[in-house]
């Protein structure tokens, strides 16, 4: 299959942007800034890869994201 779209949901991207919420509640819930700061940080790259590997475009030297 070389639909960009079936090649998103990897494991990669979906651990990284899970991770940064999790951070993001536990820091959030327990008053952590450093926590929050890291979820939030995970969760942006992570969806950023994920828009960039959906839409086909070359992320630094690789052409996909995976």
């Amino acid at each position: 299959m070389n639909d960009p779209v079936s090649r998103v949901g990897t494991l990669d991207v979906v651990f990284m942007i899970t991770l940064g919420v999790i951070l993001l509640l536990i820091g959030g819930l327990l008053s952590i800034p450093a926590l929050w700061i890291l979820g939030m940080i995970l969760a942006l790259v992570g969806g950023m890869l994920w828009l960039l590997g959906a839409t086909d475009h070359k992320v630094g030297p690789r052409r996909h994201y995976w």
